[in-house]
Order: C-alpha cells, then structure tokens, then sequence
C-alpha cells in the first residue's frame, strides 16, 4: 500500500474513502466517529460521520443530506 504522505490529494480522498469503506460493520456503543476507527467498526451512520470529518480535516467541502428510497 502507498503511504498517505507521498500520495495527491485526489489519491488521498480516495485512498480515505476506501480505508473508512473497508471498516466492518458493527454496533460499538458509541456515537463518536474517533470510536470507530478505535475499534474498527461502526454503523454506517458513524463511518459516513468519520469520512466527513475527514474531509474535513483536508479542507474539502462537505454536505449532509437524506434521500428517501421506498422499498418494496
């Protein structure tokens, strides 16, 4: 695996994306994403709050939405 340091910045958002992808999931008691990566599972609720915050640390722009799907 390449090292994060050495790599883009489009290699690291991607590189992150797929490193908080490959968490198992998993209920961990908690609502902090910095307990997900402890542990290394979480909800997806809690990995899509730590890929943000991520980003965030990275400067890129993020929103938060819901989309609604009917399953049948």
């Amino acid at each position: 695996m390449k090292r994060v340091k050495n790599q883009s910045f489009d290699a690291k958002i991607i590189t992150l994306f797929e490193k908080v992808c490959d968490i198992p999931y998993g209920n961990i008691g908690s609502r902090n994403q910095l307990d997900v990566y402890k542990q290394n599972k979480g909800t997806y609720s809690l990995k899509h709050e730590l890929l943000k915050a991520l980003y965030k640390e990275l400067e890129i722009s993020v929103k938060d939405f819901i989309i609604m799907h009917p399953f049948k």
